[in-house]
């Protein structure tokens, strides 16, 4: 029951530690497209109610 939020929140983890990168601006472009793409998978993916947990 815990394997899905937690591996939410891990991805989610990444996606932010990612976005710290490009507001260093080490290839600001590429990271943040990457999160963005993260970001779009992990939000089409959830089934409905999971976003909730």
């Amino acid at each position: 029951m815990l394997s899905g939020p937690t591996r939410l929140i891990r991805e989610l983890w990444w996606v932010r530690r990612a976005s710290w990168g490009s507001r260093m601006g080490r290839g600001s472009a590429w990271t943040s497209y990457l999160s963005t793409t993260v970001n779009a998978r992990i939000f089409i993916n959830l089934p409905p109610g999971v976003n909730l947990l």
